[in-house]
């Protein structure tokens, strides 16, 4: 008993060190949206042509980008992809926690209400809505609507771009 107490307490102190020593991962906060996003779609080799959304995108879509103080929204201009790929910087913890539920709300309704029409054109992008991704690097928020290749390839571009290596 005496010694199923011991190995029980080493392991905990050793779990305990063992997240102590790890720290989180540290992000730039100065970078411009539009840079980040220049560098994600350096990555993808799909041939397709981006243009920004406007300001009506950003207003209707995501109630909490307010809280954002820079942002750039892209989509595909070929009519029959739904590539899309948005970026907000929030100002601090709390608003980038907002404007990811924001996104994770787009992605949702996207994938409710705009399924079968996108079905009735483009069956072969459904696989790209169902895979939509939000994801948070410190006060980014970035969210894709991207095949899952093109998906994890602008992902990890961004987390290089932010990551502070220490």
């Amino acid at each position: 008993m005496r010694s199923m107490i011991t190995r029980s307490i080493l392991t905990l102190l050793v779990c305990t060190t063992l997240f102590c020593g790890c720290s989180r991962a540290q992000f730039a906060d100065d970078i411009p949206c539009n840079n980040i996003v220049d560098t994600m779609l350096s990555t993808l080799d799909d041939g397709e042509e981006y243009k920004e959304f406007d300001s009506a995108q950003r207003t209707f879509y995501f109630e909490d980008s307010d809280e954002a103080d820079d942002y750039c929204l892209v989509y595909s201009l070929d009519t029959n992809d739904i590539n899309e790929i948005g970026i907000f910087h929030a100002s601090d913890s709390d608003s980038a926690k907002d404007i990811a539920e924001d996104c994770r709300e787009y992605v949702e309704d996207m994938q409710q209400n705009s399924r079968a029409f996108i079905a009735s054109y483009a069956p072969e992008e459904l696989t790209k809505l169902d895979g939509a991704q939000v994801r948070v690097y410190g006060n980014y928020v970035i969210y894709a609507i991207l095949p899952p290749t093109q998906a994890e390839a602008v992902f990890d571009a961004a987390e290089k771009v932010l990551l502070i290596h220490q």
